[in-house]
């Protein structure tokens, strides 16, 4: 699963998922600024509004820290996009998933018209 560059990302955000606890669309929404220093006691991950409209910091040890900066070597460098939820500008952590997640519901778009036509 680590041959392509692709897949290198997808494995990468998993283990960020998993480690962290985060929900696909938590993560799908983490944007390049989600970390934050808190003076004493370490890096946090900000997660943001979510299926409960709670914010929550999710304390981050040395490998995840690391794991992101390869997230963040590996992801796509496009342009921002509107944020979902916010309609603002958005670099986000994860590109290339969420392009690959519009991609997914484009397609279950078109299959449901064929079959309402």
């Amino acid at each position: 699963m680590r041959d392509r560059p692709s897949n290198e990302l997808a494995a990468c955000a998993l283990r960020l998922q998993r480690a962290c606890g985060l929900r696909i669309g938590e993560l799908l929404d983490l944007e390049l600024d989600c970390l934050h220093e808190v003076p004493g006691h370490g890096s946090r991950l900000k997660i943001g509004l979510g299926k409960l409209e709670t914010e929550r910091m999710v304390p981050l040890d040395d490998d995840i820290l690391d794991l992101i900066d390869h997230i963040i070597a590996l992801r796509s460098h496009g342009r921002p996009m509107p944020h979902p939820r916010y309609r603002r500008p958005a670099q986000f952590l994860a590109l290339d998933a969420i392009a690959a997640r519009v991609r997914q519901h484009e397609e279950q778009l078109r299959r449901l018209i064929a079959r309402t036509n």
